[in-house]
């Protein structure tokens, strides 16, 4: 459950601000029941999730799950997913797409390669290799703050 409520949030706002996707493509009928925005889905989902399960411990039916969001929160969150994956993950397969990731995280590897001591304090801590704290960092960016490092960047260095 928490799985499903940070990354469809993440993954609306992150489409949004790549230009993916806008704020008026959502499906209505989520706005509706989720919010508008980022904050009022989430919190739509969390108090859906709290309340719920808070009824089912208190119903004791020890024999179904415990955490649990009600059937029109739940379809309302399968909806937006089944949107995001029509959308957004499929979309961005395309070529261009995959061809400008690519380049994104080579120009980060090339520079953090080169600039080790750019990488976070605590990564510079550890004792692997250069190339595996690099791509280690890479790989927890998540695709926004990817694009907002690699356009710093690119302000700082010609690559």
């Amino acid at each position: 459950m928490a799985d499903l409520v940070a990354y469809i949030n993440h993954d609306v706002e992150d489409s949004i601000r790549a230009g993916i996707i806008s704020h008026s493509d959502l499906p209505a009928s989520t706005v509706k029941v989720l919010g508008k925005t980022n904050s009022n889905r989430i919190n739509t989902l969390v108090t859906d999730i709290v309340s719920n399960s808070a009824d089912a411990l208190q119903r004791g039916d020890r024999d179904k799950p415990l955490i649990i969001m009600s059937n029109t929160v739940l379809e309302a969150a399968n909806e937006l997913r089944e949107f995001l994956f029509e959308r957004v993950y499929r979309a961005s397969l395309k070529a261009d797409n995959v061809i400008r990731a690519h380049d994104i995280i080579v120009r980060l590897y090339n520079y953090f390669i080169r600039h080790p001591d750019k990488l976070p304090a605590e990564l510079n801590l550890l004792k692997d290799p250069v190339e595996r704290r690099v791509a280690d960092y890479i790989a927890g960016m998540t695709d926004s703050y990817a694009m907002l490092t690699d356009e710093r960047l690119n302000k700082v260095e010609i690559p």
